[in-house]
């Protein structure tokens, strides 16, 4: 009888190791985003750009930047444009620029909230995430009303400091003219 307690016990312990390995393990840590459908930075070559999207031409500093087809995020309008450092074929993907116009600010925030996860730093309308495989910077709302977010290799670290240099500006921007819109309210 004493063997069969052991067996059963035995039974029983093995039965709540294994129910807590899958428990565990079912519980999968919130994915890191790289891009958007259809495009990752650091991985999307220049050469599959250019062969889907055939708007493809010269920018500043001898970048590339593609044209890609209007997207949906958060349920509007967003245009994509696509930055690589070069032409080359195997050029690899440096920032994806998203632009959402007329953009409803409740239902853009409520999106990157739920896709993104908590942010990293917030300066107004100004807003960051920093991952592994992504700096992803937000201008919610920008200057002009429509909201801007960029996703870029995070090893591009002159981009990184040029973005961010450039949204804190855009964020200085949208906070005076929020105040001097609230000045002139009666």
């Amino acid at each position: 009888m004493d063997e069969m307690s052991n067996a059963i016990r035995v039974s029983l312990v093995c039965s709540a190791v294994v129910c807590m390995a899958v428990a565990v393990g079912c519980k999968r840590p919130k994915q890191e985003f790289d891009g958007i459908k259809g495009f990752r930075v650091g991985k999307t070559t220049f050469k599959n750009a250019a062969a889907r999207y055939k708007e493809c031409f010269p920018v500043e500093d001898g970048d590339k930047r593609c044209l890609a087809r209007a997207r949906k995020l958060a349920g509007q309008k967003a245009l994509v444009n696509l930055y690589f450092p070069s032409e080359k074929p195997d050029a690899r993907l440096e920032e994806i620029w998203v632009t959402v116009q007329r953009c409803n600010v409740a239902k853009t925030m409520a999106w990157m909230k739920k896709t993104f996860g908590k942010r990293t730093t917030e300066n107004g309308p100004a807003l960051t995430w920093k991952g592994h495989f992504a700096f992803i910077a937000a201008q919610v709302p920008g200057p002009d009303g429509d909201c801007q977010l960029n996703f870029v290799n995070p090893k591009a670290k002159h981009r990184i400091a040029k973005l961010s240099e450039k949204l804190a500006e855009q964020a200085e921007q949208v906070k005076k003219k929020q105040k001097a819109d609230y000045s002139q309210t009666p």
